[in-house]
């Protein structure tokens, strides 16, 4: 197998404890995607100078692309590869996969809202998970340390079907996914041989070497009870505002300072507990806060 040259670098998994956990019921849940193998697309990031230090938001768009059935054209690319850099990125240079997939559902929701996705994360090593997840079709998002002696198992046979630690040469951002009923990796070098290689180890085993990175990422999407839900949210939200609108008058218009008191009581009791439960579940049905 040629050996390339690499650009890419990811800084780490990036995860942290404000992120959604997928249960292993939730996982149970999850619906099995129809997808079949002719209808995957597959993303060059070398296609532009400007996305060859990408590979974070090329898996995030490739799993997103899975999900809906969607190809992103080269435009599309470059708006999410520009806004990147309108945050903490810098140009050019590498960024954490949790942070590019938290900036990709962002604005794929924003452009899309008629298809609206979240992202979950969960332990890279929990096998039976990352199975069940790839075998119902969904793309799991991972990263990992691309070290020397994966690139000598790589271009031995074009599988992974070991787990030595080695110096690290670069850290990477793909997709695992379920092809031709193996476990196998989606890169994000479209045309060439990196583009699908099978892993014939666990990710359990691959975490022990130290080349796993920690967290592993799925996106799914919002189902049909989620936005039924989101609409109901917005209605109790509206009502809740309007309650607080009315008792913020009432209490400027009465002399009673009890009643003052208590309005101010109750408004404070309507901004704390119902205002940020309705915002904290309709950021978590949305995936658009993290």
């Amino acid at each position: 197998m040629e050996e390339l040259e690499l650009f890419d670098w990811c800084l780490w998994d990036g995860h942290s404890d404000t992120d959604y956990i997928l249960t292993a019921g939730e996982v149970d849940w999850l619906p099995e995607l129809v997808v079949q193998d002719t209808i995957r697309f597959d993303y060059n990031q070398w296609k532009q100078s400007r996305s060859k230090a990408s590979c974070t938001i090329f898996s995030a768009i490739g799993a997103i692309s899975d999900l809906w059935n969607y190809e992103f054209s080269l435009d599309e690319i470059k708006e999410y590869n520009d806004l990147s850099y309108t945050l903490w990125r810098v140009q050019g240079k590498w960024w954490y996969t949790k942070d590019a997939i938290d900036m990709c559902v962002k604005k794929w929701n924003k452009d899309h809202p008629d298809k609206p996705v979240a992202y979950y994360s969960f332990l890279s090593r929990e096998d039976e998970k990352v199975n069940k997840v790839i075998s119902k079709n969904y793309d799991l998002n991972i990263s990992f340390n691309y070290t020397k002696d994966y690139v000598l198992d790589l271009n031995e046979d074009g599988a992974i079907d070991r787990a030595n630690s080695s110096e690290s040469i670069i850290w990477h951002a793909v997709c695992q996914i379920m092809k031709d009923w193996k476990k196998q990796v989606k890169d994000n070098y479209a045309g060439s041989k990196h583009q699908y290689y099978p892993v014939n180890v666990s990710n359990a085993e691959l975490r022990e070497a130290g080349i796993l990175h920690t967290y592993a990422f799925v996106i799914l999407k919002v189902w049909e009870n989620n936005l039924e839900e989101l609409k109901r949210l917005e209605r109790v939200k509206t009502a809740c505002l309007n309650a607080v609108e009315y008792n913020s008058k009432l209490r400027h218009e009465t002399n009673d300072e009890t009643l003052k008191n208590k309005l101010h009581e109750l408004n404070e009791y309507i901004r704390n507990n119902n205002l940020k439960y309705i915002e904290e579940m309709t950021a978590k049905l949305r995936g658009d806060a993290r």
